[in-house]
């Protein structure tokens, strides 16, 4: 992911354990960072299942495997109602996703794809939808009755299915976690007293440089940008591909959530910053061509300090994108502290 953050070195209470699994999943490396009471077969049956879901989310929702649900979706070979509920809840929430970012993120590429409505599929009020494991609400049978195949939910499901994921983490007693995965970040704390994660976020122009830090006990982080993988991220109004930035940082009290935002605007360019601005317990760093700084204040995010930002109580939903139901559909449902920003311009390594 462009951008990456980084899990950095940071005060933790007395000698307290950490271990670190890695694994590559889903095409990147998966790192599962654990401190406390981490010995024992349930931890170690809990990373397992971690990665389990990462793969099971894999087999079914790949783009890149010709048998994956979503492509036998996509060729018409699998009606919605007769597909898995990961694939129904994608479908659901990729909708939810347009609606909420104005349709900056649109997983529904083409004008023909535009199959599933709020009416049909999405009667889930502020965001309450329906948790993973239980039935979807009513869908369309077909993915696009033209058959077309452009549907493409990859801006969300490496987030989504992280969290997800994590589920399996959060409910370890006397344990913090930490996944890091292609750069983007999810952290949950149990002990009341260990410090929170410190997360570093790269310099897209220079990716040995961290020019910002984060401290984050519960929540996520996600970037999107063209450091790593190039021009990849399209317009939705034009379909030529976003390049009016250069990296897109959101911080928030859930994974699934800052990855959708920070997808959104950096496909919208400059003017992403009004309405990151509109988003409650959220914050962003915004970095333009020209290597500029712009820092959207809905936490508290300082360039070069460690802070405390997009806390929230633990959720036992089982559903990351059923959290966050504190993001508004309305801008005139937004809080003032949200509106602050301020600009600057990243340092440069000499």
């Amino acid at each position: 992911m462009p951008g990456h953050a980084q899990v950095l070195a940071g005060p933790v209470r007395g000698a307290l354990p950490r271990s670190v699994w890695v694994e590559q999943v889903m095409g990147m490396p998966v790192s599962v960072h654990l401190r406390g009471e981490i010995a024992g077969p349930t931890v170690e049956r809990a990373v397992a299942g971690f990665f389990d879901e990462l793969r099971a989310v894999e087999t079914e929702l790949s783009p890149w495997r010709a048998d994956s649900a979503l492509n036998r979706l996509r060729r018409g070979e699998l009606s919605l109602r007769n597909a898995g509920d990961r694939l129904r809840r994608i479908v659901q929430v990729c909708e939810l996703a347009r609606e909420r970012t104005e349709g900056w993120f649109d997983a529904f590429c083409s004008p023909d794809a535009a199959f599933c409505s709020p009416d049909a599929a999405l009667e889930t009020g502020t965001g309450r939808g329906t948790a993973s494991g239980s039935a979807p609400q009513e869908v369309p049978d077909r993915l696009d009755p033209t058959g077309d195949a452009r549907f493409d939910p990859t801006g969300l499901v490496k987030g989504w299915a992280v969290e997800l994921a994590a589920v399996r983490l959060e409910t370890l007693p006397g344990v913090d976690h930490c996944v890091v995965a292609g750069g983007d970040v999810t952290v949950g704390c149990s002990l009341t007293d260990s410090p929170g994660w410190v997360i570093g976020v790269e310099d897209p122009t220079d990716r040995s440089h961290v020019p910002v830090t984060v401290s984050l006990r519960h929540g996520g982080i996600a970037t999107s940008g063209t450091a790593a993988r190039g021009p990849h991220i399209l317009r939705p109004d034009t379909g030529a591909a976003a390049e009016d930035l250069l990296a897109v940082t959101v911080i928030g009290p859930c994974l699934t959530w800052a990855d959708i935002h920070a997808t959104a605007a950096f496909a919208q360019g400059p003017a992403c910053v009004a309405r990151l601005r509109a988003l409650p317990d959220h914050a962003a760093l915004v970095v333009d061509r020209a290597g500029t700084l712009t820092q959207v204040r809905g936490g508290t995010v300082q360039a070069g300090d460690r802070t405390e930002a997009g806390r929230s109580s633990k959720d036992t939903n089982t559903d990351p994108s059923d959290r966050c139901q504190q993001v508004p559909r309305k801008r005139e449902e937004t809080s003032g502290r949200g509106r602050e920003h301020s600009r600057g311009t990243i340092a440069r390594r000499r």
